[in-house]
């Protein structure tokens, strides 16, 4: 201010005379008002007229519709009598005013243009224009309208559409001159198809037509809607005005009405110049557009300065002169309105001037603060009463060397204020200086003044200005040790985010807990809204809680009353997260009236507490789900002295599984609702949760509900002390475990019984037998062990099915079952094998009789499904006394069971040292033959059997053999029995049979129909657990043998065993023309009885027999009956181990007729059997020796 006192003072406003000033003003009364103020650039800013309602109405478009219509029949009217063109066309310009008002009303005028297009061609149509002519008018005119608003919306001074300046009119020349062009490409081409003039002459005529319609028309239009208000520009006098209107009346009806063709238009300017320089732009706009008209009718009607020329041309050449007088009026009258505007801001600037050297001479004598103006040299030119209170005697010829003594000056520290750092001495130094703080000592006192001083322009000096400032520095030391303090509360109050703001949200104060809470720091907000931090859509829903308008008083409309609000609220941070606040809202009030100075808010952060809170209502409330709908009973027990063990709540399911409503539990007992049996140990468990000794408790409990039903519960117990110093809970979780029990009882039978028969499976008899063992006490007593399977059995499988043999399985059970005594126990080991375990058995021969009456219970027939079916058991007997093992009794007796298979079946054999040592061998011997199997050591050697009467070489039997790699060829003794006892003889049996067959082929191939028979010995157990036919029958169609070569020996002891299934397999095999042979005839007791049962082509004494012709009599009887037999039944006869001629001869004699033995032949390997077969066929036995022994 001081500075712009010394400018005022040092260069006052220069002045206008107030005569010349008051005319002025009075020539400009009444103008239009200044134009906004001139932004940078200095063009004047424009206020866009909109004209109404920002959207044009459909009554609107009707009025501009109405217009073009009266607009285009008054163009209609003014066509030649030969040609549908009219000379003046009016409605351009009304067309262009029109989409000018849709476009600054919409923006996109498409519905305009089309109303356009579509009123233009129908008024055509009713004045009698083609149709195609019509259309073509209508486009044209809507091209023209849109390409000339377009072009003066881009040409145009200023925003709004109005003629304020003479660019403006230039723009409006401009783009009706563009539109004209535009649709001249429209409607002239039409008018010439049509057969109305040449083209270019058409087109010519039109651009002129309508770029004169659209600047005659339209600039009346747009300087109407130039702003007008009263007082802008002066109105001429009445007098004036009057002789404007009759004089160019006059004179127009002279040069217009009265001549005809005599060159008088120039009369016309002047009229057109006056108006313009001295008529309101409006009224010279109006005036141009009636002399126009007035002008156009005269010379369309043969009169005034065109009215000689041709129709055509005349109307060409007034529209040309009305287009040159409306442009000329115009821009006299837009230059005349600048220049009035420019008038009009000299008068305001001289005006403001001096009331500003008025208002600053009041103010520099009526301010309170010192101020002085100083000359270059440092003179006083200057200074108001203030400095004379502040400074003392303000002398004017005083330097500024003697002024810090002369006005007593110090620092604020009591030293002398250097001459060279006063703020006056600076400024003349050309240094503006905003204010320093001195002490001046004058009248004897001591006063803090705050300086600032700056230069005077070009140097002419200084101006300074004093302002005391000893109550405020002394205030304001005050204010900042309250601040201090106060900064000291805020910034140890980290937690809570400290706000303060006016009262219109203003932010003024920032603590550092804010920044921390919100990430913005105090430089940043302060000044700043308080909307910074609110949620609007919290704000908005507190607004409509309160009645009041959403924004800050929200949060002060209750403090406002007088109230301190707390309340949640959202804040937002400075990176976009939201918190949860506790706000509380004070107000701050100064003075002693109390007048409100702002806001106070203390937030604290709660986002983590509600988070928390949530958690546990969640939490809650999960548990409360839980504990209602688990599928597990579950209760809270109190353990209250008094009260351990009472239901306190419990669910559905724990309802459930006491079979009580579930609010009768709470207050009952918990061992009230046990088994009787379980009470007391969960009265124990419960003491120990109370006392603390235990924290949680396990295990499986009765239940008993009130009809007598017992349920099984897994119970799992924890305490829950939430606090301390209380006695605590038990939250119990019952699990209904019944139907587990109930399976595990029944799994547990399953485990331990078959379930076929229901007898005891392996693993109980073990368990059994461990008891058994472990019950001895006396020593003379054993346990004993009966191990038994079926013979027969596979049969019945075969030829009854699986049904029938698990019928026969339960049979057989039940009959062992019936035939042991009390306290044994029949156990079904798997497939068709049992045991029978007899303990403390004192007497053996109670454990033969035990074995006697198995053997006679299964050996019984077993009728199913009609038919009647026999097995038999092969028995295994072991005894154990203390001491024994499981393992070694089962063991035991398995070789036992053995031992009786290998007997023949359907016998007992007790376990003896020597079962033990065949078990041994077994154990050792049969790995070595798997190996042997493998590596391919098992080979076939053969023995022949001749014809004793010729010596010829009937057939062959194979034997085989072990090449064994470190004990040379071993004979059948060495191992046979442990292929036969072991599930090797079916593999064994196999590749005897494949390679028999294999031998038996190459012989056919070298010896023709010599060739011999191949005999091949068939086990019994290929019979019973092999499928025989399938493996002849492979046998024979790989080597390629006939069937009738092939002879099959059964051994007698396997005769009495054989079922109905094996009977027919071996029928079958005989249909296909293999043979069979009995072997070892005579040692087996039953066989006789079932020969004719078998279809058997050959019978083979045993070699027992034959040792004994000529020595035992009772063998040569035996050896005679097989030979009578064989007669009777017509079967053939084969002697085995002939040895001797004596031998040879008697069996020759007796009449038999072929024999085996190492009288002939040894058993011989492939190779040298097929030599001896070749020497046998060419020398054939003489005299009882054979050839090639």
């Amino acid at each position: 201010m001081a500075g712009t006192v010394a400018e005022g003072w040092s260069a006052p406003a220069g002045t206008l005379d107030p005569g010349a000033a008051g005319l002025l003003d009075g020539a400009c009364r009444g103008c239009r008002p200044e134009r906004s103020p001139p932004d940078p650039g200095g063009t004047p800013r424009r206020v866009r007229s909109t004209g109404g309602s920002p959207v044009i109405s459909w009554r609107e478009r009707a009025g501009w519709a109405t217009g073009l219509a009266v607009a285009v029949l008054l163009g209609r009217w003014t066509r030649p009598e030969d040609g549908e063109l009219a000379l003046c066309w009016p409605a351009a310009g009304v067309a262009f005013l029109w989409l000018l008002s849709a476009r600054s009303r919409t923006g996109r005028p498409l519905v305009d243009g089309v109303l356009l297009a579509v009123t233009t061609g129908a008024v055509n149509v009713v004045t009698g224009a083609p149709v195609v002519l019509a259309v073509a008018l209508g486009l044209a005119t809507t091209v023209l309208a849109g390409v000339a608003v377009t072009a003066w919306s881009r040409w145009r001074s200023g925003p709004d559409d109005a003629l304020h300046v003479p660019r403006d009119l230039a723009a409006l020349l401009l783009a009706a001159l563009a539109g004209a062009v535009a649709s001249a490409l429209v409607g002239p081409p039409v008018a010439a198809l049509v057969g109305d003039g040449d083209l270019l002459t058409l087109a010519a005529q039109w651009t002129v037509r309508t770029t004169t319609g659209t600047v005659v028309v339209a600039a009346v239009g747009l300087a109407w809607r130039a702003p007008a208000p009263a007082g802008h520009r002066p109105h001429p006098a009445r007098a004036e005005t009057a002789a404007l209107l009759l004089g160019g009346t006059a004179l127009a009806v002279t040069v217009l009405a009265l001549t005809r063709g005599v060159p008088l238009s120039f009369l016309l300017v002047p009229v057109g110049v006056w108006a313009g320089l001295r008529q309101p732009t409006r009224s010279a706009a109006l005036s141009t557009a009636a002399l126009g008209t007035a002008v156009v009718v005269a010379t369309l009607a043969g009169r005034g300065p065109f009215g000689g020329l041709p129709l055509a041309e005349r109307a060409l050449t007034s529209q040309l002169f009305l287009l040159v007088l409306t442009t000329v009026t115009l821009v006299l009258a837009l230059h005349r309105d600048d220049r009035l505007v420019l008038l009009r801001r000299v008068l305001d600037s001289a005006r403001r001037s001096r009331e500003q050297t008025e208002l600053l001479e009041a103010v520099f004598a009526s301010t309170n603060d010192g101020i002085v103006v100083v000359d270059a040299a440092g003179r006083f030119l200057l200074h108001n009463p203030s400095a004379v209170d502040l400074l003392g005697v303000v002398p004017a010829s005083v330097g500024p060397a003697r002024w810090p003594l002369d006005f007593a000056l110090e620092t604020t520290t009591g030293e002398p204020f250097p001459v060279d750092r006063l703020p006056l001495v600076r400024a003349l130094g050309g240094e503006v200086v905003p204010g320093a703080d001195l002490v001046s000592r004058a009248h004897g006192g001591h006063r803090v003044l705050s300086v600032s001083a700056r230069p005077l322009p070009e140097g002419r000096g200084a101006v300074a200005a004093f302002h005391d400032v000893t109550d405020a520095r002394a205030a304001a030391r005050r204010v900042q040790n309250s601040r201090d303090l106060l900064q000291g509360v805020l910034d140890s109050a980290t937690e809570q985010a400290i706000i303060a703001a006016d009262a219109e949200g203003s932010i003024t104060l920032f603590s550092r807990g804010a920044e921390l809470m919100l990430g913005w720091t105090q430089e940043q907000v302060l000044g700043r809204q308080a909307s910074l931090f609110w949620d609007p859509d919290e704000v908005a829903a507190r607004a409509v809680e309160l009645g009041v308008a959403p924004g800050y008083e929200v949060f002060v409309d209750a403090v406002r009353a007088g109230q301190v609000e707390t309340r949640p609220w959202t804040f937002r941070t400075a990176g976009g997260d939201r918190l949860a606040v506790r706000l509380t809202v004070t107000a701050l009030r100064t003075g002693p009236g109390g007048a409100l100075a702002g806001y106070l808010g203390v937030a604290r952060d709660v986002t983590a507490q509600l988070a928390a809170e949530r958690a546990l209502a969640d939490s809650e409330l999960r548990f409360r789900l839980a504990f209602d709908t688990a599928p597990v009973g579950l209760a809270l027990l109190d353990l209250a002295p008094g009260r351990i063990g009472v239901v306190l709540q419990a669910n559905e399911a724990m309802a459930a599984l006491t079979g009580l409503p579930r609010a009768a539990l709470p207050g009952l007992d918990l061992t009230g609702l046990l088994h009787a049996d379980e009470t007391r140990v969960t009265s124990g468990v419960l003491a120990q949760l109370a006392a603390g000794e235990r924290e949680d408790w396990s295990a499986e409990q009765r239940f008993r509900h009130p009809d007598g039903e017992v349920v099984w519960g897994r119970c799992s117990a924890s305490v829950m002390r939430p606090d301390p110093t209380a006695p605590g809970q038990v939250v119990l979780l019952v699990e209904d475990v019944t139907a587990r029990r109930h399976a595990e009882d029944a799994l547990t039978h399953q485990a331990l019984h078959d379930a076929l028969t229901g007898l005891p499976n392996r693993s109980l008899l073990v368990d059994r037998i461990e008891q058994a063992l472990g019950g001895l006490t006396r020593s003379h007593h054993r346990v004993g062990l009966l191990y038994l399977d079926l013979d027969g059995f596979k049969a019945v499988n075969d030829t009854a099915g699986h049904a029938a043999g698990d019928t026969l399985l339960v049979q057989v059970g039940r009959r062992l079952r019936a035939a042991v005594r009390p306290g044994d126990t029949v156990a079904r080991l798997g497939g068709d094998e049992f045991a029978v375990l007899c303990p403390d058995v004192g007497d053996p021969d109670d454990l033969h009789a035990v074995a006697d009456r198995l053997l006679a219970a299964v050996s019984t027939p077993v009728p199913i499904g009609g038919r009647t079916h026999t097995v038999s058991a092969s028995i295994g007997l072991v005894a154990s006394g203390a001491g024994g093992s499981v393992e070694q009794l089962l063991h035991d007796a398995d070789q036992a069971m053995y031992a009786s298979k290998t007997a023949g079946k359907g016998r007992v054999s007790v376990h003896t040292s020597e079962t033990e040592t065949r078990a041994a061998r077994t154990t050792r011997v049969l790995p070595e033959l798997r190996r042997a199997l493998a590596a391919g050591e098992l080979v076939l050697y053969g023995q022949p059997v001749v014809e004793l009467v010729t010596g010829a070489v009937v057939a062959v039997e194979t034997l085989l053999r072990w090449q064994h790699p470190t004990r040379g060829l071993l004979l059948p003794a060495e191992f046979i029995d442990v292929v036969e006892t072991s599930d090797l003889v079916l593999p064994v049996g196999r590749l005897v049979l494949t390679a028999s067959c294999a031998l038996a082929a190459e012989w056919v191939a070298r010896l023709g129909p010599a060739a011999p028979d191949v005999h091949v010995n068939v086990s019994g157990r290929q019979l019973e657990e092999g499928d025989l036919t399938a493996d002849v029958l492979g046998a024979l169609e790989a080597a390629g043998l006939p069937a009738d070569k092939l002879v099959l020996e059964l051994t007698e002891t396997h005769v009495p065993a054989l079922a109905d299934s094996m009977r027919r397999d071996l029928d079958r095999l005989r249909a296909r023309g293999v043979r069979l042979a009995l072997d070892d005839v005579g040692t087996g007791w039953s066989s006789l009885v079932r020969l004719t049962e078998l279809p058997v082509d050959t019978l083979k004494v045993d070699r027992l027999f034959v040792a004994g012709l000529g020595v035992d009599p009772a063998c040569e009887a035996v050896v005679r009956a097989v030979l009578g037999m064989s007669t009777a039944l017509g079967v053939d006869v084969v002697a085995e181990g002939v040895e001797t001629a004596d031998q040879h001869e008697w069996l020759r004699r007796a009449g038999c007729a072929t024999a085996q033995g190492h009288l002939y032949s040894p058993a011989l390997p492939g190779a040298e059997l097929l030599a001896t077969l070749g020497a046998a066929g060419a020398t054939p036995l003489e005299n009882g020796t054979a050839v090639g022994r």
